[in-house]
């Protein structure tokens, strides 16, 4: 009986010393392989993500969409096209936006801007239009290719009719 308890203490205790080495083994070197693992694995999520962010923004319709926030612009030409096609264009754009011009000319002359080597010039506009129209035209000059800033702008209400509002607006290109 007693070799029969020796025996089952033996393989208890073969057991346990397996099971205990498993547990240190599985601390030692295992613990820390799937640490790494998991940090691998996180890495590699976040660069997906990355990756998926700049393959949306490269797609065609993103590319659109991006394209319609940014102004258009172009490189500035000689004075006496960029005052003509910059005139023509910003008249089309209060024409468009159904404001009714009263007169356009341009301010001085074309002026040197310090440390650039372009000059300004700006063009007044003058018109009468509802608060929408006017608001509308303003959303839309980005669209014009020449377009720099507004230096000045003017709203007034009409004596007779408050909705009719008499505008005023200076806007600038640049000039070779």
């Amino acid at each position: 009986m007693i070799e029969l308890a020796n025996k089952r203490n033996k393989r208890a205790l073969i057991i346990l010393a397996v099971v205990a080495g498993l547990i240190v083994i599985s601390d030692c070197a295992i613990g820390p392989w799937l640490d790494d693992w998991k940090e691998v694995r996180a890495s590699l999520a976040i660069g997906q993500g990355k990756l998926d962010l700049i393959s949306a923004v490269h797609s065609p319709t993103k590319q659109k969409e991006l394209a319609e926030v940014v102004p258009a612009f172009e490189m500035p030409q000689g004075e006496d096209e960029q005052r003509l096609q910059f005139e023509v264009k910003v008249n089309e754009q209060l024409q468009k936006a159904g404001i009714n011009v009263a007169s356009l000319q341009y301010v001085g002359g074309a002026k040197k801007q310090p440390g650039l080597s372009v000059k300004l010039l700006r063009l007044k506009c003058q018109g009468k239009g509802k608060f929408d129209q006017i608001m509308d035209m303003l959303t839309r000059l980005n669209e014009n290719p020449g377009f720099v800033s507004i230096e000045e702008m003017k709203i007034e209400c009409g004596k007779e009719k408050r909705e009719e509002m008499e505008m005023t607006l200076m806007v600038s290109t640049f000039v070779q």
